[in-house]
């Protein structure tokens, strides 16, 4: 991939590179770089359908040539594309092919208005039956004229040659169809590389929402033809009215849309048919949310900016501007149902990790709480680790199976936003000393207050 990264000028004397330039050379990068992932995540369907024409005995050398050259179109590969159509004997669709575009950019508007033209006096003097020109010939026309949508038929006439409505779209996979978007459809924006992913985006959505030829973002595991072997789940009530559907799909949503919620990005069947697996559902929100600071949980609450104490505080600790949020009850739900896998096997340290990202700072301390005895058990805990730990981790606590049957049985019930800001739970209220780190049972036992019975008998005799 070149080098598109722009200098501060052209050299001594030259004027700077502008900002309009330079989120230009941004848009197009972007491009380029989701172009390379398309190709990369479409090349085994390329592969399988280049298989499949070689395999057909049936049809002839020339129809052959023709399906080669739209399968690697599919994947945009225009090289092969070509290397196909001249292996064919088919000069002329070489060239065109030749012309397909590039990753900055769709093929030229000038050829693409020819071709639309060609394809149009076809149609107008019936010279477009399947008995005339090769339909995948034809196919491949239609995609590099930048029509990614439906093909138009005609009925039968007096010469008995009638042609059948198509869909350009038609047995391709999502990511193909997605990517045609991209790669062929005309460019009205003239090289804006974020509106064309956000065209070709809304443009895939609306064609499997109302054609079932094209196909819809169904995740792998749905789509493998291997699922029978993985355990089986019952579908989700709520996925009668929304589906599961793949989780690049939705990240590509949420950088073309910017309504469309997280919580429908990061459900966890987008990812894998466990409705409990909080993996990649909160790696991901970590890093959109807290880290990007792209796109957070629509129960995020703000707070308002009257304190001047915090916002001082906040200022010390280095955060900027001093923006203030509340709490979310997503973000802790979601953290603490991963935080439970760890668990589950055995990953004690990289659950105590996990719960230190809990927001509300006593939902923090209790988790760790009920945390800190099975540490202690399985490894103990250094002095410098302790540090790290939160404050108040032996503050008393009722214990974890009521306290997660309580979050159970009201998952979604909000909780009054925290007086002071989000932070990690590791750094305590501002103004307020940390606590010391507790001491293990054994010890607190044995430096314990003595009871009042060995105090009365070290005591001196009276007179």
């Amino acid at each position: 991939m070149p080098d598109l990264a722009l200098p501060e000028s052209d050299g001594p004397g030259a004027p700077p590179v502008t900002p309009q330039q330079r989120a230009h050379m941004t848009a197009l990068r972007r491009r380029a770089q989701l172009s390379a992932w398309l190709e990369d995540a479409t090349r085994p369907a390329v592969e399988a359908a280049l298989q499949s024409s070689s395999s057909g005995a049936s049809s002839s050398s020339s129809n052959s040539g023709a399906s080669r050259v739209f399968a690697l179109l599919s994947g945009h590969q225009v090289s092969r594309a070509c290397d196909a159509a001249l292996e064919s004997g088919n000069v002329r669709l070489a060239t065109v092919v030749a012309q397909a575009g590039s990753s900055f950019a769709p093929p030229d508007a000038a050829l693409q208005g020819d071709l639309a033209l060609q394809l149009a006096k076809w149609r107008e003097y019936g010279v477009d039956a399947p008995q005339l020109v090769d339909p995948a010939y034809h196919r491949v026309l239609e995609l590099v004229s930048g029509n990614v949508g439906v093909s138009e038929g005609r009925p039968r006439g007096d010469d008995g040659m009638g042609v059948p409505e198509t869909h350009v779209l038609e047995g391709l996979t999502w990511v193909q169809a997605l990517a045609a978007g991209l790669w062929y459809a005309p460019d009205p924006d003239q090289g804006d590389g974020e509106a064309a992913v956000r065209d070709a985006v809304e443009a895939y959505e609306r064609a499997f929402a109302h054609d079932e030829r094209v196909a819809q973002p169904v995740p792998a595991y749905l789509a493998s033809s291997s699922v029978s072997s993985s355990p089986s789940w019952a579908p989700l009530p709520s996925e009668a009215r929304s589906p599961p559907r793949a989780g690049t799909y939705h990240l590509l949503k949420l950088f073309s849309s910017p309504v469309h919620a997280l919580e429908d990005a990061l459900a966890p069947r987008n990812f894998g048919p466990a409705p409990t697996d909080y993996r990649l559902p909160w790696h991901l929100y970590v890093l959109l949310s807290r880290v990007l600071r792209r796109r957070d949980w629509e129960d995020r609450e703000v707070l308002d900016d009257d304190d001047e104490v915090e916002r001082e505080a906040m200022r010390d600790e280095g955060d900027g501007a001093a923006t203030r949020e509340g709490n979310s009850v997503t973000a802790d739900r979601v953290t603490e149902a991963y935080a439970a896998q760890l668990e589950a096997v055995g990953e004690w340290d990289w659950a105590a990790f996990v719960l230190l990202h809990i927001e509300l700072e006593d939902r923090c301390v209790g988790h760790f709480s009920d945390l800190l005895p099975l540490l202690s058990v399985v490894a103990p805990i250094a002095d410098s680790e302790r540090s790290a730990l939160p404050p108040r981790t032996a503050a008393p606590r009722r214990s974890r199976t009521s306290s997660r049957a309580t979050s159970t049985s009201s998952p979604t019930r909000p909780r009054r936003a925290s007086t002071s800001s989000s932070r990690p739970c590791t750094s305590p209220p501002s103004g307020s000393r940390r606590p010391r780190p507790t001491p293990p049972s054994s010890t607190r036992r044995r430096a314990s207050r003595p009871t009042r019975s060995s105090s009365r008998r070290s005591a001196p005799p009276r007179r």
